[in-house]
């Protein structure tokens, strides 16, 4: 089995304009070691997880001795501000603003349940076979192909389901909808912040 490539690692001024681009009231998943004796330097060990404010994260870089923030050995979406304490990067990537979505009312909007900043514009036509991702400038129309095995599946040439009505029922439902975050935001091709 090939050997995992370590995380890279994320210079402080693209950390800082990552969080800086994040609503003030944006909270993200942190962890703090729980022994004194004990440091994620040499990987994850015993930690208490809690939630951040943006304020608390800037004021942890800004006091971090690091210049360049490395991951957790062996733990990629682990990224330590400080050798005892870590911020999950998908916190900070999830709640990145966007600008306002033209005709925003003509979309459905969904968001993820835990962080309303996580969220996608979809419109779907079902004559045509069709949905239209859209989040901030971005947009993007996909075709659909249904009755195949899948659920969902986001592919480079469509998006595939079992029909489209049960796609939608999906990705209206409070547990689903994430996904539809997820699909939207890959098929417009939204990079990681961090």
């Amino acid at each position: 089995m090939p050997k995992k490539k370590p995380g890279v690692p994320v210079m402080r001024k693209r950390l800082l304009a990552a969080v800086e681009n994040t609503p003030e009231d944006a909270l993200f998943l942190a962890g703090l070691a729980v022994n004194e004796h004990e440091d994620f330097l040499k990987g994850l060990c015993l930690n208490r997880s809690r939630y951040f404010t943006r304020a608390q994260v800037l004021e942890q870089i800004e006091r971090s001795a690091f210049q360049v923030f490395p991951a957790i050995p062996g733990f990629d979406d682990h990224l330590l501000l400080t050798p005892r304490l870590y911020v999950w990067k998908d916190s900070i990537n999830r709640s990145q603003r966007f600008p306002a979505t033209p005709e925003a009312d003509t979309y459905t909007h969904v968001q993820g349940k835990s962080n309303p900043y996580y969220d996608i514009f979809f419109r779907m036509d079902t004559e045509r076979k069709t949905i239209v991702f859209a989040l901030g400038e971005r947009k993007k129309e996909i075709s659909v192909t249904e009755h195949t095995e899948w659920c969902w599946k986001l592919t480079r040439r469509d998006l595939r389901c079992q029909n489209m009505e049960r796609l939608e029922q999906s990705f209206l439902d409070p547990f689903w909808n994430p996904i539809a975050v997820h699909i939207g935001r890959k098929a417009l091709g939204i990079k990681p912040a961090v």
